[in-house]
């Protein structure tokens, strides 16, 4: 008998076994990651001014992986976007916090007091 399948059996277990390591450390790594999400609810009249500074300030200048996006279906008045990043500890939330949400709400509250509004939530992903 030739001792290719047992070599293809040895490589086939070798290779199940990597996949399941390889998965294994995914889960763990994912699980140890959080998703920061940042709302921005804007009334129509300022919509645009707000759009441009978080373009400008945020999104253009920042070293996170950042996704934007457009909530379609809002239960507010005014337009919703939200500002989403995946970080792997909450030191990194700090530092975003630091960087541009604390200059982004002194501009809203100085220049938009009452027509804009920010929330930021912290999820963990299981």
């Amino acid at each position: 008998m030739s001792p290719l399948p047992n070599i293809q059996i040895i490589n086939d277990t070798v290779g199940n076994a990597t996949l399941f390591l390889h998965k294994l450390f995914i889960s763990w790594y994912i699980c140890n990651m959080y998703l920061y999400n940042v709302s921005i609810i804007t009334e129509d009249s300022v919509h645009e001014s707000i759009m441009q500074w978080v373009k400008a300030e945020i999104l253009s200048n920042s070293d996170y992986e950042i996704k934007f996006l457009e909530l379609l279906d809002s239960p507010h008045e005014g337009r919703t976007h939200c500002i989403q990043l995946v970080v792997q500890d909450e030191t990194e939330i700090e530092r975003f916090n630091t960087l541009y949400l604390a200059p982004f709400q002194t501009y809203i509250a100085s220049s938009f007091h009452g027509k804009a509004f920010i929330f930021n939530s912290v999820m963990k992903y299981l």
